[in-house]
């Protein structure tokens, strides 16, 4: 049981550093992060987000994905689809009203594009979590 304590001791630390390390990396992109957060939609493009953080584009996305591990267009990617689960998610909201949330050309783009994202139609995701 002693052991077992020190290697999970251990291993919280090794994990607790390696999240804070995260966290202070990740305050370069602040103003893109927050922009995502409260107003990022299908139209955001990288070259939005490296503009509001100060950077050039090229140099953005490198650093990016050196420091957060996945490039800023698959992080805009998961940004949409969460936005869009908990949109379509909320009672007597359509796909079609999510779609015009999210600023998306049409309905059927963002049902392609959610399907492309999770395997499923944004229909088929509601009906398996409504109950959630």
């Amino acid at each position: 049981n002693q052991l077992l304590y020190h290697l999970i001791a251990g291993w919280c630390r090794a994990d607790s550093a390696h999240f804070q390390e995260r966290v202070e990396k990740g305050e370069k992109y602040r103003p893109a992060l927050d922009f995502l957060r409260y107003a990022g939609d299908a139209t955001t493009t990288v070259a939005r987000l490296a503009e509001l953080c100060g950077m050039r584009r090229d140099s953005f996305s490198r650093r990016f994905r050196h420091d957060m591990g996945l490039t800023p267009k698959r992080f805009l990617t998961q940004v949409l689809i969460n936005k869009a689960a908990a949109r379509l998610l909320a009672p007597g909201t359509s796909v079609k009203a999510v779609a015009g949330e999210l600023n998306f050309s049409s309905e059927f783009y963002f049902s392609h594009f959610f399907k492309q994202q999770t395997g499923m139609a944004p229909s088929m995701f509601r009906k398996l979590h409504a109950g959630f």
